[in-house]
């Protein structure tokens, strides 16, 4: 697979890609998306591409020992996930303290801060809509629809 790998989000459940030394990644087919458990650890990434949010039936995901700086503010739109490992990464964005405080406080962090996310991946995702942090603290709920993401607050 070399150093990048494309994952097509329609064919599989679970994709297991650990421990091959990639150092990019791009997903194809993400509008059919059926991953609900995606295992990268023990790769070369240094970066994520902003689709992986809308992986919206991703379940468990695991980045551990990777080159991670930051993750990109579309992260935060992985509503359904309740596993994740972002152990042995250099990730100051967000803040590794934040991080190993689980999934609602990433997503807390890029409700608070939206800008700071320093992915350098290219992006076909469309304009983003955030709720303003007061409204952070109630239910987060994330659509995607072709044009546009959505947020909802029920």
């Amino acid at each position: 697979m070399g150093n990048a790998g494309s994952i097509d989000a329609s064919k599989e459940e679970e994709v297991d890609l650990s421990g091959k030394g990639l150092k990019k990644i791009t997903f194809r087919n993400l509008d059919n998306a059926r991953i609900v458990k995606l295992g990268l650890y023990n790769n070369q990434l240094t970066s994520l591409p902003v689709e992986i949010g809308r992986l919206n039936g991703l379940k468990w995901l695991d980045l551990g020992s990777n080159q991670l700086t930051s993750l990109p503010v579309e992260f935060g739109m992985l509503t359904c996930l309740k596993e994740l490992d972002l152990s042995n990464n250099p990730l100051t964005t967000p803040p590794m303290e934040v991080c190993n405080e689980g999934i609602t406080a990433i997503r807390a962090y890029f409700l608070e801060h939206p800008t700071e996310s320093k992915s350098d991946c290219k992006s076909d995702a469309k304009t983003m809509h955030l709720i303003p942090p007061y409204l952070a603290r109630s239910l987060w709920c994330v659509q995607y629809l072709p044009s546009v993401y959505y947020v909802e607050v029920l």
